[in-house]
């Protein structure tokens, strides 16, 4: 039985010592990410008027990085389906597996 309850604990420490390294990969690409917005925001120029504050950085990258991209997107999306409809792209049926 305690050999049953050693091999409980080790399972434990292995489980957490995988989490800890995917909550250390996730914690290092949110920084690597935060300092993206932060050079494109400008904010690493010191006469910027929020240099050195990484503060309101989500916000100004979904609404002028993001948020652009997305509406873009979406345009093309529409496109496509109105050329679909205009019989200007066909589709190939597929086969249901």
């Amino acid at each position: 039985m305690a050999n049953h309850t050693q091999n409980h604990e080790l399972t434990s420490v292995e489980s957490a010592g995988i989490e800890w390294k995917f909550w250390l990969e996730e914690n290092n690409r949110r920084v690597i990410f935060q300092n993206h917005m932060y050079r494109c925001a400008g904010r690493d120029n010191p006469d910027h008027p929020m240099y050195g504050f990484f503060t309101g950085l989500w916000q100004d990258f979904c609404l002028n990085e993001a948020g652009i991209a997305q509406r873009n997107m979406w345009f093309d999306r529409m496109q496509f389906v109105q050329d679909v409809a205009d019989g200007k792209v066909k589709l190939e049926e597929q086969e249901p597996n």
